[in-house]
């Protein structure tokens, strides 16, 4: 991009700063003056994250690195947020082929590749976690973990799971799925097949969506784990 763009830019995300008294633009909202919203105008938000983005990979020149430091932008907590969407989806990641977050509290001797970021995620979440109780994590932050099935009480969790397995004569000494799905998950999955009118338990054996991980639900119900939670637990109306 040239000076000349990129100072015109600048000057449309002046005016957002100096009209809203900040530069915290959503990535969706299109301008052609920095302050009202107009469908032929550029995605200021997406184009001041772009800078961000360069600055943190040290490709932002100097000068213009001072003149987004006058919009008062605190590139260490970008670099911070930064951080946390890329851990988040890798255990994101994680989660999809697994279909939990049980992570290993203490890494193995002669660690694989594997092992080794099982470890780094099991760390991250326990930060988490800590943050959590201290009352330091966004609404926005637990809920996107909550959705990963994280549980922050985990004893409280699992008396609601317990519960719910005995209301619908679900065995809970099937070990591996108690020990790894969330209370979320569990609700979601038991609602999805209560409204397709499939059995939950039929002669004993569990219906295959309660063991499924996210692509293997996807493959064959065309729904997420995540698109359940979200209909069943979260009540998000589905359009």
């Amino acid at each position: 991009m040239n000076n000349n763009k990129w100072n015109k830019n600048y000057i449309l995300c002046q005016n957002y700063y100096h009209y809203y008294g900040n530069v915290n633009i959503s990535c969706d909202f299109r301008t052609i003056d920095g302050i009202n919203y107009h469908e032929e105008g550029i995605y200021l938000g997406k184009w001041l994250s772009y800078q961000i983005k360069k600055y943190l990979n040290g490709l932002l020149p100097k000068e213009q690195e001072e003149q987004l430091s006058l919009l008062d932008i605190n590139f260490d907590e970008s670099r911070n947020e930064l951080n946390w969407e890329k851990n988040y989806e890798l255990l994101l990641t994680y989660y999809n082929s697994h279909n939990h977050l049980n992570l290993p509290i203490h890494l193995k001797e002669n660690p694989t590749l594997e092992d080794e970021l099982e470890y780094k995620l099991a760390r991250c979440l326990r930060y988490q976690k800590k943050l959590y109780k201290e009352g330091k994590l966004s609404l926005e932050r637990i809920q996107k973990l909550e959705n990963l099935g994280v549980v922050w009480d985990i004893y409280k969790n699992k008396r609601q799971k317990i519960l719910l397995c005995e209301m619908y004569n679900i065995n809970i000494r099937e070990n591996e799925l108690f020990k790894n799905i969330s209370y979320q998950e569990l609700y979601s999955k038991i609602c999805f097949l209560s409204e397709m009118r499939y059995p939950i338990v039929d002669k004993g054996i569990l219906h295959e969506v309660m063991k499924m991980s996210n692509p293997d639900l996807i493959a064959k119900y065309q729904v997420s784990i995540q698109e359940l939670i979200n209909r069943y637990y979260l009540k998000v109306k589905v359009i």
